[in-house]
């Protein structure tokens, strides 16, 4: 099962990520752990157009997308 996008956190009406929860979805990804620890002092907020950018200039519907679980497949 693919993990999900971490969701974003809401600062007034814009959508910010934190670096340290994107490169955790991204080493999950790739099958690697989580980072067992992440400098403060390194921390940032990535906005939308960011992430889009990120992950190869992405849509917002492929983002919201990555943060919903899979739907079961119906049976037929």
């Amino acid at each position: 099962m693919e993990p999900l996008l971490p969701k974003p956190v809401y600062i007034g009406n814009q959508r910010r990520w934190k670096l340290s929860e994107v490169l955790n979805y991204e080493r999950a990804l790739a099958g690697d752990p989580p980072i067992e620890q992440f400098d403060p002092a390194d921390e940032r907020w990535l906005t939308s157009a960011q992430m889009r950018e990120r992950f190869g200039n992405v849509s917002d519907m492929w983002l919201w997308r990555r943060r919903q679980p899979a739907a079961p497949a119906s049976a037929q």
